[in-house]
């Protein structure tokens, strides 16, 4: 019975021996709730991630790399980057995400069908929902400024236009550069629409008043 378990053990140790000489891949699973707009470390050595399962798209970061956005069924083979020590997982969105991420040396092939949900980080690349938004202040003062940054605050994406309606009968308004050059003038009981989805400048260059109403159409996160 003594040479029995004497041969098992070295059988064990071929096996353990054959796979460390294979690079048979290892890693494990991890489990993390992300609370929104907050992140969680997970201090883990690997040369790849895989994003097993994920309510949402979030960010990851290994060590101090570059962050980037992946999704269920997703995942970096890091091989040529070389080893990492901490991987680091953001949540951008106002909602919680829960993720189950493999991480470890190797790789790892999961053959079961998964249905990836469609991505829509940033620019759409696709139909989306758009709402529109009516901004407050419906009476520009004199000679003042009102900026409109386009900075989404999710569940919005980005902005599509934006409508500025002038109501007043005889002055006009106008709509500046980052340079504060004048690009486009909204004439009296007139409304534009700008294509533009970064920062606009409304002004009244004039000593009264304007009562004006300005809007923006937003892609909203499906």
């Amino acid at each position: 019975m003594a040479d029995v378990n004497l041969t098992a053990s070295a059988t064990a140790r071929d096996i353990e021996a054959m796979k460390a000489e294979l690079k048979t891949p290892q890693f494990k699973a991890y489990r993390r709730v992300v609370n929104a707009g907050d992140k969680s470390q997970i201090d883990a050595p690997g040369t790849f991630f895989y994003i097993k399962e994920a309510t949402d798209a979030i960010l990851y970061q290994m060590d101090n790399g570059e962050e980037l956005p992946w999704d269920v069924g997703t995942g970096p083979d890091s091989k040529e980057l070389g080893m990492f020590q901490r991987l680091t997982c953001i949540n951008p969105w106002s909602h919680d995400v829960t993720i189950v991420v493999y991480v470890g040396i190797g790789g790892v092939v999961d053959n079961r069908f998964t249905l990836v949900p469609s991505r829509d980080f940033a620019i759409p690349v696709r139909d989306a929902t758009t709402e529109f938004v009516a901004r407050p202040g419906s009476t520009l003062a004199a000679n003042s400024v009102i900026v409109f940054p386009g900075t989404p605050v999710l569940p919005q994406i980005q902005r599509k236009q934006i409508v500025i309606s002038n109501l007043d009968l005889a002055n006009v308004l106008y709509v500046l550069d980052a340079a504060d050059e004048v690009c486009a003038v909204v004439f009296p009981q007139t409304s534009i629409t700008l294509p533009v989805s970064g920062g606009v400048k409304v002004k009244n260059a004039t000593s009264s008043a304007i009562v004006c109403y300005i809007s923006e159409l937003w892609y909203y996160k499906q």
